[in-house]
């Protein structure tokens, strides 16, 4: 199906996160291939489309996760952010925030890195809610994920925008007292369905205090946004 998807189909949303699934399956069952697999997919999603740029941060942050060097990376990331920088209007906030952190990780050129920050400081002022920074002090947030790596950034990224944040992470595969503990204090919940045990995930449900999130992906941008639009919900209601 990897195959079929990366040689045969045209890049859109479904088969772009169909390719993150089995890359990501693949990946665990043989990491050693990483660096190949980047190779196949660079070629994959090579021309720069808007429409994709959540599936192709989350595919960074699978890459980077499996070990794949910036080296391999940094033209594919030059390529496609150059492209997006050049589009009238302003950024999208959390694109941006995710887009400054692989940069700075890859130790990208100084005036990328620039544009990033002035492009994010002009997102900053135009937005006008973010539901993040409106959490209160010590609002708990639990992730569920084995991409411990990914759900560090996501961490980083929140408290970038609410230091005053409680941020926890879980990488256990089966329920135990300090996940059962985690699932009955956390404000929200965030189940990476994609990148944690059927175990775990049915395990937690009868100690949530409110239905947990989903995200379509176990990237940082998926998780952000997952976050994001289930914060917008509960504050509106």
């Amino acid at each position: 199906l990897y195959i079929l998807i990366t040689k045969r189909q045209e890049p859109n949303s479904t088969t772009a996160r169909s390719m993150l699934r089995l890359a990501e399956a693949m990946l665990r069952a043989a990491p050693s291939r990483a660096v190949t697999m980047a190779s196949e997919i660079q070629q994959w999603l090579k021309t720069p489309i808007p429409a994709l740029e959540t599936e192709l941060l989350d595919t960074f942050d699978l890459l980077i996760d499996f070990g794949v060097p910036s080296a391999i990376l940094y033209e594919w990331y030059r390529d496609w952010l150059t492209y997006l920088l050049e589009l009238p209007g302003i950024r999208d906030f959390t694109s941006l925030q995710t887009w400054l952190s692989l940069g700075r990780w890859m130790q990208g050129e100084d005036y990328l890195l620039a544009q990033l920050e002035g492009q994010l400081k002009d997102a900053t002022d135009e937005r006008v809610d973010d539901p993040v920074a409106a959490l209160p002090r010590g609002f708990r947030i639990g992730i569920f994920s084995f991409r411990e790596s990914s759900a560090k950034r996501v961490c980083d990224m929140l408290l970038a925008r609410n230091a005053e944040l409680n941020v926890q992470i879980c990488k256990e595969k089966d329920l135990n007292e300090p996940t059962k503990a985690l699932a009955q204090h956390c404000d929200l919940a965030v189940v990476v369905t994609s990148c944690v045990s059927h175990a775990l995930t049915y395990g937690i449900e009868p100690y949530l205090l409110r239905p947990p999130v989903y995200p379509s992906s176990s990237g940082s941008t998926s998780i952000i946004r997952a976050i994001e639009s289930n914060l917008l919900t509960f504050q509106g209601s």
